[in-house]
């Protein structure tokens, strides 16, 4: 946080930190401590590290670093990395995170392609919890080609619950703010100490858990 401070006033991350960085991503065997330190480097931009990014987004075996590298290379904005997230896409159907973090760092590089992916997955999925992470990752590609099919098929669902999330889904693409609605509540707060109206991590329930 402290080195990215000194980027956004004008200066450059310290060598060392990048360094540091880089080194514990390919030491570490906790998924949890690469997918933040992986994020890290995206918040420095790091560009040095695009290469063990791009080996952890298609070949680690854990959805939560493969989640976070494909953030990381979005946040990095490295064009190489277009064609392996678009490829890692559907590969995350089964963990919602880790297609949030996706499509979240292909919309970071522009792309609009994923809409059509996303759109089908949603169409086909039969899991609720697929469901909130595929209308929340379209929400951030934005790619407004898959709404007719959207539309039909939420004229056809029977069940109210994906109805529901195509509904979410819809006001998500064409909402003309850039982030969800409830970011602004995501500043600042205190998540070790936040009540289950702001996040419930149980029964996903907070205000925050919505996409």
């Amino acid at each position: 946080m402290l080195e990215r401070g000194a980027q956004e006033r004008g200066g450059l991350p310290a060598a060392a930190s990048a360094q540091a960085l880089r080194s514990a991503l390919v030491s570490s065997r906790n998924a949890d401590v690469a997918g933040g330190v992986a994020l890290a480097l995206g918040m420095l931009q790091d560009v040095e590290a695009v290469p063990t990014l791009l080996l952890l987004l298609t070949e680690s075996g854990s959805p939560v670093v493969r989640g976070y590298a494909g953030l990381a290379l979005g946040m990095i904005g490295a064009p190489q990395a277009l064609k392996p997230l678009r490829a890692a896409l559907p590969g995350t159907a089964a963990f919602p995170g880790s297609l949030q973090r996706v499509a979240m760092g292909l919309s970071l590089l522009g792309d609009s392609q994923a809409g059509s992916v996303l759109a089908a997955m949603l169409i086909e999925s039969s899991s609720p919890e697929v469901d909130a992470a595929v209308a929340a990752a379209l929400g951030w590609v934005k790619d407004p080609r898959p709404l007719p099919a959207l539309v039909e098929h939420l004229r056809e669902e029977e069940s109210d619950v994906a109805r529901a999330w195509v509904s979410v889904a819809l006001g998500r693409i064409v909402d003309t703010a850039r982030r969800p609605w409830n970011a602004e509540l995501m500043i600042s707060a205190n998540y070790d100490q936040s009540p289950d109206t702001l996040r419930d991590v149980q029964n996903g329930k907070g205000v925050l858990d919505y996409p």
